[in-house]
């Protein structure tokens, strides 16, 4: 039954043609809710030379005040019309070559270089030089103080003494770590230690009986204990947030060094350096 009406509608121009024309509707069932085919009734010649079709797909939503939100498919299809997808794909394709170009052809990060792109890791990094020396000093450390010597038999009848009291090397990175000045910030915090003087006692030594060690065999541990105590004149200068300057000059600090190391016992071949 041709009936006259109107259609909610977001633009100015659905609503014109929705208010000047009779319209007959037809419900069928559609895939986003029902579907809505008004069919233009209207005898007008000028208008008949035109079939207009105007198709409300409704949503199952409404609004605050309980009326049912109404959206043409004019205003839906506006924007993923054919042509309006093809150009916008057509766009993302232009900026991603674009896009493509720039970073193949800036500096040492190109794709066709035969190297790979790290990105953020690609740019270099400051490091400070502390920690360069950290590790450095570590290894040292490791290398000349943190490993056990094995010596060769005690000689029959002789006296049992450890004849190798730490080095002044040693007792100043032992004192490093029981009270450090390195890593301060320049014009910050600064630390420095000067008039340094060394006194080494030996306070142990003594040697265990014979037993057997695993992947030594068996052997005796000599123990060697030294107490160093260090004297020196210490300066701290703070910079912020209140600048002042702190000086003891009787500063006293005691480490406690270990020279333990193993003797062989019995009828034990001297170490060979094997034929490379």
């Amino acid at each position: 039954m041709p009936v006259r009406g109107f259609f909610s509608a977001r633009t100015r121009h659905d609503a014109l043609l929705a208010s000047s024309f009779k319209f007959a509707e037809t419900d069928f069932p559609g895939i986003f809710g029902i579907t809505r085919k008004i069919l233009p009734s209207s005898h007008d010649n000028t208008l008949t030379q035109r079939i207009v079709r105007v198709l409300i797909a409704t949503s199952r939503q409404f609004d605050g005040h309980g009326r049912l939100l109404v959206m043409t498919t004019l205003q839906k299809t506006a924007h993923t019309a054919p042509g309006n997808t093809m150009r916008k794909h057509v766009n993302r394709m232009l900026l991603s070559t674009f896009a493509l170009l720039a970073v193949s052809t800036t500096g040492c990060f190109g794709i066709g270089t035969g190297t790979y792109n790290l990105g953020l890791l690609g740019f270099p990094i400051p490091v400070s030089p502390y920690y360069q020396h950290k590790q450095e000093e570590k290894f040292w450390k490791h290398e000349r103080y943190e490993r056990v010597p094995i010596l060769g038999p005690i000689t029959s009848g002789g006296p049992v003494v450890a004849l190798d009291p730490p080095s002044d090397d040693e007792v100043m990175h032992a004192l490093e770590t029981a009270r450090p000045v390195q890593g301060g910030i320049p014009l910050i915090y600064e630390k420095q230690r000067n008039g340094v003087r060394i006194i080494k006692e030996k306070i142990a030594d003594y040697i265990d009986p014979p037993r057997f060690y695993p992947l030594i065999g068996p052997a005796q541990l000599h123990h060697a204990h030294y107490k160093c105590t260090i004297y020196f004149d210490e300066k701290t200068t703070v910079g912020y947030p209140v600048p002042h300057t702190l000086h003891d000059r009787e500063a006293i600090e005691v480490v406690y060094i270990d020279h333990n190391h193993f003797h062989m016992v019995g009828d034990v071949e001297p170490y060979k350096t094997p034929n490379l």
